[in-house]
């Protein structure tokens, strides 16, 4: 018997653990609403019920004022909310259609009128709604929209950091690209990237900058998936300790009532390109390239009222073709080098040759043999060198002396 409960209770606490971590977890890239309820006099009103309603999907969720009249609503999905609170004898206030954004609190204080509950009063929103009195942290929020038009040649979100303040932009290879993607002074290793709440931050590197080199958490997060993204530059609160950077909190779309979907292809090909420098300099023409990302999303409702609840599904599906050929250039022994003579500068900048097996000019003070075996470059290593380092064509690549580089073409 005491086996059978012990059993029992285990599994009763594995599935109360994924509860109480979600009580327990960040509301990172979500948004609250708040505010305090009272009547015409200023006098707060307790126990009355504000109802929160997703426009969307017209799921709602109610809660109650405590005793100084305040209300919470935490972890809220960014979209478009209608904002009830009644109370008995006092009538209905109603705030329609307020948007809330990722990372941001709105705050409505409402004042209730007396009257019959039946009676609906609507309430016009004023700026200071939208104004972030509870913290001070600075950033900016870009929206579905604002994500599908801003320019981004990667399509991902992550690329939109750059376009932030204080940001530095990565300089195309200078200063080996260290201070790229730098916030306000912060290395950019120490960026936090959330994805719908959770930690997509790379334990390896903090920003996939040295081993992928794209600035961006570990999960990729199309344009197209996102429903909205802000970007905390600096101040951020006491519940941000993950590290000194910037914070980018992504959240992704989701099912709704009505089905919306997309589908989308970006084109690039050598068609609408024109050579590059390195190419121009050693007469190589122009490589043949293009390049297509593509892919679709849908999202909305898949099954019935289920165990008091609608389900919702989004999916999005990306691919990448990027079929290319072009040049590349390796550096290789040089002729001599192959021959095993080896070549310096002395202090006066002159040329010195040394052939290794039959040279004696080697030694502290010169006059010994350089190879008192008298062969010279090794026989295995030259048989390395003629079977996997091509010939040299390229004598402008290399030390000049006893390397020099070999441009092979190089498609797939």
């Amino acid at each position: 018997m005491r086996t059978y409960m012990v059993a029992l209770f285990t599994l009763c606490a594995f599935f109360a653990m994924p509860n109480a971590a979600l009580f327990g977890q960040s509301t990172a890239g979500n948004g609250s609403v708040t505010g305090r309820v009272t009547d015409t006099s200023g006098g707060v009103i307790g126990a009355a019920s504000a109802t929160l309603t997703d426009t969307t999907t017209n799921i709602g969720q109610t809660i109650q004022t405590n005793a100084v009249g305040l209300y919470v609503f935490n972890n809220v999905k960014p979209g478009i909310y209608d904002l009830a609170i009644s109370a008995p004898g006092f009538r209905k206030a109603l705030l329609s259609k307020r948007e809330v954004t990722v990372g941001s609190t709105l705050t409505f204080d409402v004042s209730l009128e007396v009257g019959a509950t039946t009676e609906t009063l609507e309430v016009m929103a004023t700026a200071e709604a939208e104004l972030q009195t509870l913290n001070s942290t600075m950033g900016s929020t870009i929206s579905s929209q604002g994500l599908l038009e801003l320019p981004s040649i990667n399509r991902d979100v992550s690329g939109l950091l750059f376009v932030q303040p204080t940001v530095a932009p990565t300089f195309g290879g200078a200063e080996s690209n260290v201070t790229s993607g730098q916030v306000a002074g912060n290395m950019a290793d120490q960026n936090t990237y959330m994805l719908d709440g959770g930690n997509s931050t790379s334990d390896l590197d903090g920003d996939n900058g040295t081993y992928v080199a794209s600035r961006s958490g570990v999960i990729p997060t199309p344009l197209e998936s996102v429903e909205e993204i802000r970007v905390n530059t600096n101040n951020m609160t006491a519940d941000f300790g993950l590290s000194n950077g910037a914070q980018m909190m992504v959240t992704t779309k989701r099912g709704t009532n009505q089905f919306h979907g997309a589908l989308y292809d970006f084109f690039q090909s050598d068609v609408l390109s024109s050579n590059d420098w390195y190419n121009n300099f050693h007469g190589i023409g122009k490589p043949k390239s293009h390049y297509n990302r593509f892919g679709g999303s849908l999202g909305g409702p898949v099954l019935p009222t289920f165990l008091g609840g609608k389900t919702y599904i989004f999916m999005n599906y990306e691919g990448e073709r990027y079929p290319r050929s072009g040049p590349f250039e390796k550096q290789v022994p040089s002729d001599s080098l192959r021959q095993g003579i080896l070549k310096f500068r002395d202090a006066s900048g002159n040329v010195l040759s040394y052939n290794m097996a039959t040279s004696t000019a080697c030694g502290a003070s010169g006059g010994k043999p350089c190879d008192p075996r008298g062969i010279g470059m090794s026989p295995v290593v030259n048989q390395m060198w003629s079977q996997y380092m091509p010939a040299c064509n390229d004598q402008n690549f290399g030390d000049h002396l006893n390397t020099c580089g070999f441009i092979g073409q190089l498609t797939y």
